[in-house]
């Protein structure tokens, strides 16, 4: 797709451009397609609020638009902090076997037990900060599972 909308567009910079030579109407119609190809694959998603009508949306943007479906953000009651523990049993090129990995996740959660991540972070004074932060603004419950975990008391043996 991106490389046929670079013909085109080379093959109509020739026309539109009759002094320009065939090496410059090539360099632009490259830069043109190496423009492209970079935001398509390299875009970003995020998330996006409108406190006003109450609503947000996951989006990813290309070529400068934001695309993502409006949600109604009266039904997420709370904001969630939790720890995610993932593990890998993979064989790394160096012969170690495996490996864990844990982030904090902050979600936005609906008493029908829907979520949204919000953040990922790498340790709890992260989390604990940015939580706060959405909170300014969003006005929700905090559930601190990480918290909670953590000041259980341990089992006796």
């Amino acid at each position: 797709m991106v490389l046929v909308m670079t013909a085109i567009i080379i093959i109509l910079a020739k026309d539109l451009i009759p002094e320009a030579g065939t090496k410059t109407v090539v360099l632009v119609g490259l830069f043109i397609f190496f423009g492209i190809f970079l935001n398509l694959f390299l875009g970003f998603e995020g998330i996006e609020f409108d406190l006003d009508k109450k609503e947000f949306r996951r989006y990813v943007k290309r070529l400068g638009i934001k695309v993502g479906k409006w949600k109604d953000l009266r039904s997420y009651t709370m904001l969630c902090l939790s720890a995610q523990y993932n593990r890998s049993l993979a064989q790394s090129p160096t012969g170690l076997r495996g490996g864990a990995h844990r982030s904090l996740e902050i979600n936005l959660a609906s008493s029908d037990q829907k979520s949204i991540l919000l953040a990922e972070c790498k340790n709890y004074k992260e989390a604990e900060k940015t939580i706060q932060e959405l909170n300014q603004f969003l006005q929700l419950e905090i559930k601190d599972f990480v918290k909670e975990e953590y000041m259980k008391p341990s089992p006796q043996r």
